[in-house]
């Protein structure tokens, strides 16, 4: 077991290089010597971000939840509408080759088994 006396660690006035001085810099409230250091690890930034949440007051809370919100709802829509495309894309590609199966006279029945579209009597038509 070691003891670390913080304010002996802030006298010795050290760089923020390993992990153990970095979280020591955090709970003496020394942002500064974090964010000079070049490799802050990933757990130690969290636990800023953490703070931070904590730290602010109720208006900036509620800001901070309107953007998380905001940012959320973005990444879902624009999901959907890549989906949405993607589906779109692959029913063009299929009509396509059905159209092609039907200039080359094979059954519907048939040309509906390789494509797995449902509705071609329309396609029929149009040839």
């Amino acid at each position: 077991m070691h003891y670390i006396e913080l304010p002996k660690f802030i006298k010795k006035d050290s760089n923020a290089d390993t992990a153990i001085e970095q979280w020591l810099w955090l709970f003496a409230n020394r942002r500064d010597k974090l964010e000079m250091a070049k490799n802050v690890k990933r757990e130690i930034k969290k636990a800023m971000e953490i703070i931070d949440q904590m730290s602010m007051d109720e208006k900036e809370w509620e800001l901070y939840r309107s953007r998380e919100m905001a940012i959320m709802d973005y990444e879902v829509n624009m999901s959907a509408s890549k989906k949405e495309g993607l589906e779109e894309g692959e029913r063009k590609k299929q009509l396509e080759i059905a159209k092609k199966l039907l200039s080359k006279n094979m059954p519907i029945d048939e040309i509906v088994e390789v494509t797995g579209l449902t509705k071609l009597e329309n396609l029929k038509d149009e040839n």
